[in-house]
């Protein structure tokens, strides 16, 4: 007997979520093509700079709903790893909300000290521990999650934008979110 181990429902709240995340990320990514905002370490000057400080925030909630969406459809399969990187990757994301909240304050991008790198380190630490955890559960593809990290790498926070980033890098954490979302089906278990 072959029965699914996630519920449509939950199914439904995550692939929402990597469509909005998906949307945050394409928009900062255009955003950023488009404006030219100085980005990284520089201080805040133009508009553009203070509009795209601001995307920051929208960027990292989105993630935050999306991971909790997603670690609900595992419906508890990830078990304590699961549980360890989802805290460890949140309290990573929450960190960004102050970095970007001092930066459009001050006006400048390293007002925050080293709270902006350990913010990156925690929440990259965090997804690791997750995409472990979600490959060993086998609830949903086991693909899924690991990618989700590798765009939050390579379109994430750091890559974006300023040094050493790339302007629009986004666009592949947007990518990865849709075909997650495209492809999210439960796996089968005996």
């Amino acid at each position: 007997m072959v029965s699914t181990v996630v519920e449509p429902r939950s199914l439904g709240r995550a692939r929402i979520s990597l469509v909005v995340m998906a949307v945050v990320a394409a928009g900062t990514a255009i955003f950023d093509v488009a404006a030219r905002p100085r980005g990284g370490t520089e201080g805040l000057v133009s508009v553009a700079d203070y509009v795209f400080t601001a995307l920051l925030l929208p960027f990292v909630l989105a993630p935050l709903a999306t991971l909790a969406a997603l670690r609900s459809a595992q419906q508890g399969r990830d078990g304590r790893l699961g549980t360890v990187g989802f805290v460890v990757t949140a309290i990573g994301l929450a960190a960004f909300l102050p970095c970007g909240i001092l930066t459009l304050a001050t006006g400048d991008a390293s007002s925050g000290g080293p709270l902006y790198p350990l913010a990156m380190l925690a929440s990259l630490v965090g997804l690791v521990s997750m995409s472990v955890a979600w490959v060993r559960a086998k609830a949903l593809p086991r693909w899924m999650l690991p990618a989700i990290t590798l765009g939050w790498i390579f379109g994430g926070p750091v890559a974006e934008g300023g040094t050493p980033g790339f302007r629009g890098a986004a666009v592949i954490l947007a990518a990865i979110c849709v075909a997650v979302a495209v492809a999210l089906r439960p796996q089968q278990a005996a």
